[in-house]
């Protein structure tokens, strides 16, 4: 008797569930991840550890907290969010969007990618330094951008005061000493930010939904530091693009099953400049 054949679309269907144990696991992580931010950089200044280790282990700990934030923006309902999540507690600038609002702005990058509708083509054009530069000030850049096209209505304004509060108490409680935090902390979400768009959307002056080849040497190195998630949404964007609910962990399986939606993944650059 032969078995029936395994529908490739189905199947991918059947991955981007996640089950109610897979999501908290995820929020746990996110947590977790900004917890030890503050608590390292805590036990630093304390004199418990040296400084130098916060600014080591820091990034470490913001990439895997923004790709399980990242994952959590497609996977977990805006209704279902923790409300510690919701208040986007990582505090990198005075002026900060919270989790609402990222999630509405990720969600139109994958609505409109590489369009002129995307909220992230701003640091997706220009070359690798000026992406660099502007995914390292997103945070700034795309609170200026909302609040010029949507305004502050009083969710917003009420994160945007706590957030605002809790830097200035951070910044006069230790004053100078505070940019041990602030500049790896901004360092390592910038990179982390750049490493998530503009190499995946940028290759030979063309635009598109790449995939990197690290090698696999980097690639141990990454997943040791960065973690699985971080590498697998990294290597297997294209299919994160077109199944945004399948968990970073099951992206692998998927690419035996992935065939692209769109008809073309690259465009020609001169269609956006």
């Amino acid at each position: 008797m032969q078995s029936t054949p395994i529908n490739n679309s189905e199947f991918l269907s059947y991955l981007s569930k996640n089950s109610e144990d897979e999501i908290t696991r995820l929020v746990w992580g996110i947590l977790t991840y900004n917890a030890l931010v503050y608590i390292h950089f805590g036990l630093a200044i304390t004199g418990v550890l040296p400084l130098w280790t916060f600014c080591i282990a820091v990034p470490m700990y913001v990439a895997r907290w923004m790709i399980g934030l990242h994952e959590a923006l497609h996977i977990v309902k805006l209704e279902d969010t923790n409300s510690l999540i919701m208040l986007h507690l990582l505090l990198i600038t005075p002026i900060s969007l919270g989790y609402r609002e990222i999630r509405d702005i990720h969600m139109r990058h994958h609505a409109y990618t590489l369009t002129e509708n995307d909220p992230d083509i701003y640091h997706l054009r220009g070359n690798m330094l000026s992406g660099f530069i502007l995914a390292t000030f997103s945070p700034e850049i795309s609170a200026y951008y909302w609040i010029r096209d949507k305004g502050v209505d009083k969710t917003l304004l009420l994160g945007m005061v706590l957030r605002l509060t809790l830097f200035c108490i951070f910044v006069g409680s230790l004053g100078w000493l505070s940019l041990w935090y602030f500049i790896p902390v901004r360092l390592a979400y910038g990179t982390c930010m750049f490493a998530i768009s503009f190499p995946l959307h940028r290759k030979d002056g063309a635009y598109g939904t790449f995939t990197p080849n690290f090698g696999a040497w980097l690639e141990t190195v990454m997943e040791l530091y960065a973690g699985g998630a971080a590498l697998n949404t990294l290597k297997y964007h294209d299919i994160h693009h077109d199944y945004p609910r399948i968990s970073a962990q099951k992206l692998p399986v998927a690419r035996y099953h992935y065939k692209p939606k769109r008809s073309s993944l690259a465009i020609s650059s001169m269609e956006l400049n």
